[in-house]
Parts: C-alpha cells; sequence; structure tokens
C-alpha cells in the first residue's frame, strides 16, 4: 500500500475515534446531569424536611402556628415575630425549590408534593394576612406564584388547625 492509502486510513479511523469520544462525552455529560437534579432534589427535600419538624420539635411553636395560620394578626407581637420567622423560612425553601425547578433541576413529582401543600396553605388566612404584610420579602417571581395560589380555588379544603389546647401569649 502507498503511504496515501495509510494515512486515508488513518484519517478515517481518526474520524471514528473523535465521534465515538463525543458520543462518550455526550453520555457522561447526561449522567452527571441527572446525578446533580437527584443531589439538588435530595438537599431541596432534606431542608424542607427540616423546616417542617421544627413545627414537631417545639409544641410552643406549634401551637403558635395552629392559632396564627388561622388568625395571624390576632397572634400577640412575640408570636407574630416567631409565626412570621417560620413563614418566612418555610417560604424561602419553597422559593428556592420554586426557581430550582423552573430550571429543571428538581423532580417533578417532588415539585408536585410540595406545590400541593403551599397551595393549602396559601388559602388559610393567617398565611394570607402574613403574605399581605411580608411578601416584599420574596422575589417578585414568586410573589407572583404565591398570588396566583391565594386567587385559586383549592384542590382540597385546607386543614384548619384549632388547638383549644393550645395557651401561648
Amino acid at each position: 500500500m502507498k503511504l496515501e492509502k495509510w494515512a486515508l486510513i488513518a484519517e478515517i479511523v481518526g474520524g471514528i475515534a473523535i465521534v465515538l469520544s463525543l458520543v462518550f462525552v455526550g453520555i457522561e455529560i447526561q449522567r452527571n446531569s441527572q446525578a446533580q437534579i437527584r443531589a439538588t432534589t435530595q438537599n431541596v427535600v432534606s431542608e424542607y424536611n427540616t423546616t417542617l419538624e421544627s413545627l414537631t420539635a417545639s409544641a410552643e411553636l406549634a401551637c403558635i402556628y395552629a392559632r396564627g395560620i388561622q388568625d395571624f394578626s390576632g397572634l400577640a407581637g412575640a408570636d407574630q415575630v416567631r409565626l412570621s420567622s417560620y413563614l418566612l423560612r418555610w417560604n424561602r425553601v419553597i422559593e428556592d425549590v420554586f426557581y430550582l425547578e423552573s430550571a429543571g433541576a428538581v423532580e417533578a413529582r417532588t415539585w408536585l408534593q410540595i406545590d400541593r401543600q403551599q397551595r393549602e396553605v396559601a388559602q388559610l388566612p393567617g398565611f394570607q394576612q402574613w403574605f399581605i404584610l411580608r411578601r416584599h420579602w420574596l422575589s417578585p417571581d414568586y410573589q407572583t406564584y404565591v398570588s396566583g395560589l391565594i386567587e385559586a380555588p383549592g384542590e382540597a379544603e385546607p386543614l384548619r388547625f384549632v388547638d383549644p389546647d393550645c395557651q401561648t401569649r
């Protein structure tokens, strides 16, 4: 064989190797993206669960929540501060999930579950009172999302937390 034929064969083999390398890189990028989505979802769900667990860790906060989610304006000053702090934390976590979901970085089922809970909470009068007062603490896009939840009728009747034994100041 002449040198030119060997050069042509080497060029073809080199081209095939480049294509195979690009396919391999593409597959690895896709796998990495999926792993990143799973890790992000796990972190967000963990933070969400931690926020919810704070209600079970403190009977006093749970009582403040039970009363305040029905009538935020009826809470005394210190209890308003505690519930406001909790609702801000709750909404910051959901706001993070909201933006991650819109970027495709959260699994759809995770967003669906969190969105359903937020829809119910948004129907509660104490949450709506708080949101009117403190919406400016949240990003404009998230404010629009929550406002839409408040205006839309809920799919299910939101839970009404009533506990006459809760005695907070």
